[in-house]
């Protein structure tokens, strides 16, 4: 099959279900609640696309390399992402529940109010990434890079922390007190922060 080859082209209320977008190459595209159920989307390359609404629930997007593009309040609930990547793209609001991220790359973007629960991110790089109130209940962190990240209002409940290193994260307006920390790196003034969060008068 030839790869498809689509710049510019707009798509509403499709249903682009099972078909195969493999090696397709999609530029300043924009698509309004579609379907992408089970669709073959393996080694797609997306640049300055939008996807608003739209459902990727169980599609093959291995090796997808993404880049300055949008998909806000996207379904990618046990979609395959092995080996994709992200770059400066924004996922407001997206659902990555049950996804296959073994071996994602992420590089800045925003990911905030995204569900990352349960996830594994261990050892990831994830610096300089929006996550305000994004919600990583569950999700492994051990030893991820979370420096310079925006984690304002983000949940980190039962998230597994060990050895991750959180020196220049913004942490306002979340509950440190309810986090296991042990091995944790933190810079002095997020260590302050801590200190007051159990009643430490510092200074």
């Amino acid at each position: 099959m030839a790869t498809e080859m689509w710049a510019e082209k707009e798509f509403s209320e499709e249903d682009l279900s099972d078909r195969d977008f493999s090696l397709a190459e999609m530029t300043r595209c924009r698509f309004a609640h579609c379907r992408f159920r089970g669709a073959v989307l393996s080694e797609i390359r997306l640049k300055d696309c939008h996807f608003d609404e739209c459902d990727f629930s169980g599609a093959k997007m291995n090796a997808a390399e993404c880049v300055t593009s949008a998909f806000t309040n996207c379904s990618f609930v046990g979609t395959n992402l092995f080996l994709a990547r992200f770059e400066d793209c924004r996922l407001l609001g997206s659902n990555f529940a049950e996804a296959d991220i073994g071996g994602i790359t992420l590089v800045e973007g925003d990911w905030s109010w995204a569900s990352l629960r349960h996830l594994n991110l261990a050892k990831q790089d994830l610096r300089k990434i929006k996550f305000a109130g994004a919600d990583f209940y569950g999700a492994d962190l051990t030893a991820a890079d979370l420096r310079d990240c925006d984690l304002t209002e983000a949940n980190l409940d039962a998230a597994k922390l060990t050895e991750a290193n959180l020196r220049g994260a913004i942490l306002d307006k979340m509950d440190l007190k309810g986090l296991d920390l042990t091995g944790v790196k933190l810079d002095m003034a997020q260590a302050m922060l801590l200190a007051q969060c159990y009643g430490a008068k510092v200074g």
